[in-house]
């Protein structure tokens, strides 16, 4: 009965964002990474950046939607609405995020068997009350036919938040901080989900722990990337 607002400005609305704000969301570029999304200095979709043409590289491809800027002083609307997720608990902004998550191209990412969300330790999760990358995940499950599995991957050690880190201190701190469950990845190919990715340590650390469990494949889909203001 309530009218549809806008996660990104608060207008009235009847789409996931209006269209002031829907122009405002930067796409990722062709000048990109076409694994981790980094930049590359030349405007070739097929570039690889040195760091993926490493062979122990344990992600098949990653797709992001959007990119995140973090200007704490002067946040777009994207930026907005995911705060408001994660740190406000504002589930109303949950339809239009998961709206442009789906919107993302899922060409190139070959065949999935489960969807796995990026978990949050047990201390966290109690703390926030839901995982935002689980509330993210769940409409890919059944637009991609594959199982929605929460459980294939753990956070069996609480971390530092990543915010203010920089790459080598993010590595750091997720070091075996996951563990995947053999029983319920191994011969799958699995498909990450998180919201931001900005170093990539955390997927990376995942991906690690869904390849020695087993899994066949790992490939990623965030929502986002994060990059320098």
């Amino acid at each position: 009965m309530l009218p549809q607002l806008c996660p990104g400005c608060e207008s009235r609305i009847s789409r996931a964002f209006c269209e002031s704000c829907y122009r405002a969301i930067d796409r990722a570029g062709r000048s990109r990474c076409r694994l981790c999304g980094s930049e590359v200095l030349a405007p070739d979709a097929r570039t690889l950046c040195p760091q993926c043409l490493s062979p122990s590289w344990p992600l098949d491809a990653l797709r992001v939607r959007a990119l995140y800027w973090s200007r704490a002083h002067d946040p777009g609307p994207l930026e907005r609405a995911i705060w408001r997720l994660k740190y406000a608990g504002d589930l109303s902004v949950l339809p239009a995020l998961r709206a442009l998550l789906l919107s993302c191209p899922l060409e190139g990412l070959g065949e999935i068997d489960c969807v796995i969300p990026v978990p949050l330790h047990v201390s966290r999760l109690r703390q926030r009350g839901f995982n935002q990358a689980l509330l993210l995940a769940r409409p890919l499950g059944r637009k991609l036919g594959a199982l929605l599995d929460p459980l294939g991957v753990e956070r069996v050690r609480a971390t530092a938040p990543q915010v203010g880190l920089g790459p080598s201190e993010r590595r750091r701190n997720v070091r075996d901080a996951f563990r995947a469950r053999p029983g319920r990845v191994r011969d799958r190919c699995v498909l990450l989900v998180d919201d931001v990715v900005t170093s990539g340590a955390t997927l990376l650390a995942c991906a690690r722990a869904l390849r020695d469990a087993g899994a066949r494949g790992v490939s990623a889909l965030c929502l986002a990337r994060a990059v320098p203001a």
